[in-house]
């Protein structure tokens, strides 16, 4: 999974470190104010720098809340049931999942939506902000995407998972998502 955004600084980050580094002591103190993707952010928290990060954009307090805020994986204690009556059973595993991968199990296997996605950004949508439909989703692919946002909205609104495990889980969906429009670019 990559960020496919204009503008990320995911080739920059070594050389902004190792500068960084010259510049301010051991441990110092970061605000990053246009956060974007938080890959900035991130690399400067595991080269030990104390970071706060900002930006407009929610997506970017999603990616921002993975990069900095997790110290531990998530338990989604509260999310058991939903995970029980999604998480496929025909699957013998190897060794035993963790629970951050049982709920990614469980999400991927919700059944599909047509919601949003479908409508905005699917050929078989009828897009209401658009004359005519868009190619960027195969249908499939945008009502799973739907589904699953659904179910963490749900989720989140059932306070069946905490804001960290919400922000984790819209930032794998967007993850995710990037990894397989049917169009190249952003």
């Amino acid at each position: 999974m990559g960020h496919r955004y204009i503008g990320a600084k995911t080739r920059l980050v070594p050389e902004l470190v190792n500068h960084l580094r010259r510049l301010l002591p051991s441990g110092g103190h970061i605000a990053d104010l246009m956060c974007g993707t938080a890959a900035v952010s991130g690399a400067l928290r595991r080269n030990g720098f104390a970071v706060i990060a900002n930006d407009i954009m929610t997506y970017s307090a999603h990616h921002a809340t993975v990069e900095l805020l997790f110290t531990e994986s998530p338990k989604f204690e509260d999310a058991a049931d939903f995970i029980e009556t999604y998480l496929p059973k025909d699957r013998e595993e190897l060794l035993p999942l963790n629970p951050y991968e049982r709920m990614i199990r469980a999400l991927n296997a919700v059944p599909p939506k047509r919601g949003y996605f479908w409508q905005e950004f699917s050929p078989d949508g009828r897009p209401k902000s658009a004359t005519k439909s868009r190619n960027y989703f195969i249908p499939d692919n945008a009502a799973k995407i739907d589904a699953i946002r659904f179910w963490i909205k749900r989720l989140k609104q059932k306070h069946a998972i905490t804001v960290k495990e919400h922000s984790l889980l819209l930032h794998d969906l967007i993850m995710g998502a990037n990894d397989i429009p049917k169009l190249s670019g952003t």
